[in-house]
C-alpha cells in the first residue's frame, strides 16, 4: 500500500535549514572543505533537538560505535593526523542523529522541494553560463565574495578549489570542452546529479507518476550535468520505474521508447568512449609502478592495492596519504571502494549492510515488501561509484534516517504519514 500524504501540514523553515546544511557540508563549493562546520551545525541541530523535548536512542552508539573505536586505532596508529578525526565523526553521526530525528518522517517532501528548487536556478544560471557578458560581471564583481571555504581536520585535496567561479547558490566551473556543465551550488555535476537523481527515485516511486513538473525538472538538469554517471543512474531509475512502479496502459510503448533512446545515447562519444577509455587505462603505470589516473575504474585498483595492505584498519583520514603511494592523480574517485579504503574490510561491510538495512526500511514503508529497499540501495552505490559520497555527512544521514526514523519498531510509524505535498 502507498502511504498517502497530509497535504496540509506546515513545515518549519528550521526544517529546511537543516536539510540544506546537510546537503552543504557533503558538498556545496562553498562549504564542503570546510569540514570544521559540523562542529556548530552539531551543536546547532543538537540544541533545537532538545528544545523540541526529544528522546535520545542509546542503541545510535551501537551503530557509531564501530566506526569510533576503529578511527582511535587509525589515530594510535598514526593513520588519522590526531584524535580531531575521530571527534568529527562523532559529531557526523550525532548531527545525523539529530536532524533525523527532527525531520522525522517529513525528509522526503522536504528534500524533494529543495531540490526542485535547486533544480530550477541551475538551469537559470547553467543557460546564462553561455553568456560571456554574464560571465564577466559575475567573475568582477559577484565571485569575489563567495571564496570557497577551506579549513578541515582531515587532508582534503585544495589544489582545485580556485578553478571554480562561486556565487553559493551556483558554481561556474570551466571544463574547457565544447560545453558547458551544470554544477548546481556544488563542487562538480557529479556530486550535484547524485542529489537530482535521489529526488527523481523517490518522486517516482513514491507518487508513482511519471509525467510531472517536479520530474521533467529533475531530467533536465541531470541531462545539462553531462554527468556519466548520473545519466547511468537516471537510466536506472526510469527502467526501475517502468518495470516495477508503473501502473499506465502504454507501458510497453514507454518501455520500448526508452530502450532505444537508451542504446542512442549509449552510443554518444562522452559515453561510451570515456567509458571504454577508463576502464582501458584503469591498470596502466606510468613512472615507478603508480597509475597513471583517478578514473572510477582506475579508481578501484588503486583502493585495491591500498585495501591489500591496510585490510584490517584502512588508513582512515590518511587515505590520500596512502593512496599517493599507487597513483599520480590528485584524487580517486569510486566512493564504493573507498568505503574499504578508508574503513578496513570488516567496518566496510558493516557500512554496506547498515545501509542497505536502511533503505529497505525506507521503502518497506512506502511500498509494499522489502524487494524495494535494493533497488535504492543499487542506486545508492551507482551514484557513489564516482563521488566519495559514501564517507560524507549525507550518506551517513541516511543511514541514521532508515536505521532509527524509519525502522518497522519505530512508534512515528504508528501514526499517519505527514509529508508536504510534492510538486
Amino acid at each position: 500500500m502507498i502511504k498517502q500524504f497530509n497535504h496540509k501540514q506546515k513545515i518549519p523553515l528550521s526544517n529546511y535549514f537543516f536539510i540544506l546544511s546537510v546537503m552543504a557540508l557533503t558538498g556545496f563549493e562553498y562549504f564542503f572543505r570546510a569540514g570544521i562546520l559540523i562542529i556548530p551545525f552539531c551543536i546547532i541541530s543538537g540544541v533545537y533537538f532538545l528544545s523540541k523535548k526529544y528522546k535520545f536512542n542509546d542503541d545510535l552508539f551501537l551503530v557509531a560505535g564501530p566506526f569510533l573505536i576503529l578511527s582511535l586505532i587509525q589515530t594510535v596508529l598514526s593513520y588519522n593526523q590526531n584524535i580531531f578525526s575521530t571527534l568529527i565523526l562523532l559529531f557526523v553521526f550525532l548531527t545525523s542523529y539529530y536532524v533525523a530525528t527532527i525531520m522525522g518522517i517529513k525528509f522526503i517532501g522536504i528534500f524533494i522541494k529543495i531540490i526542485f528548487i535547486m533544480s530550477i536556478t541551475s538551469l537559470v544560471f547553467f543557460l546564462l553560463t553561455y553568456s560571456d557578458a554574464f560571465m564577466s560581471f559575475i567573475n568582477s564583481y559577484v565571485a569575489i565574495y563567495f571564496k570557497p571555504l577551506i579549513f578541515s581536520s582531515s587532508e582534503v585535496d585544495t589544489s582545485k578549489s580556485n578553478e571554480a567561479v562561486n556565487i553559493l547558490i551556483y558554481n561556474f566551473k570551466n571544463y574547457n570542452s565544447a560545453y558547458n556543465r551544470n554544477n548546481g551550488p556544488f563542487w562538480e555535476p557529479g556530486m550535484f546529479t547524485i542529489f537530482v537523481n535521489i529526488a527523481l527515485y523517490f518522486n517516482l516511486t513514491i507518487k508513482r507518476k511519471f509525467f510531472t513538473l517536479s520530474n521533467l525538472i529533475f531530467i533536465l538538469t541531470i541531462i545539462t550535468t553531462f554527468s556519466t554517471t548520473g545519466y547511468i543512474a537516471l537510466s536506472f531509475t526510469v527502467l526501475l520505474y517502468l518495470l516495477f512502479y508503473s501502473k499506465s496502459k502504454f507501458k510497453i510503448v514507454y518501455l520500448s521508447c526508452f530502450i532505444i533512446g537508451s542504446v542512442y545515447v549509449s552510443n554518444l562519444d562522452f559515453l561510451k568512449v570515456k567509458i571504454l577509455q577508463q576502464i582501458k587505462e584503469s591498470d596502466k603505470t606510468k613512472g615507478f609502478g603508480k597509475s597513471s589516473g583517478a578514473s572510477r575504474f582506475g579508481s578501484v585498483y588503486i583502493h585495491y592495492q591500498v585495501i591489500s595492505e591496510y585490510p584490517i584498519t584502512g588508513v582512515g583520514d590518511g587515505a590520500t596519504r596512502y593512496i599517493a603511494d599507487f597513483t599520480d592523480a590528485d584524487s580517486t574517485a569510486n566512493g564504493v571502494t573507498f568505503v574499504f579504503v578508508k574503513y578496513g574490510l570488516f567496518i566496510g561491510i558493516f557500512y554496506y549492510f547498515l545501509l542497505l538495512k536502511s533503505c529497505k526500511n525506507i521503502m518497506k514503508y512506502y511500498t509494499k515488501g522489502n524487494f524495494f529497499g535494493y533497488d535504492l540501495f543499487i542506486l545508492l552505490l551507482i551514484l557513489a561509484f564516482s563521488q566519495d559520497i559514501t564517507v560524507r555527512l549525507f550518506y551517513f544521514f541516511l543511514i541514521i534516517w532508515g536505521m532509527f526514523i524509519m525502522a518497522p519498531k519505530t512508534s512515528l510509524k504508528k501514526h499517519s504519514v505527514q509529508a508536504i505535498k510534492y510538486m
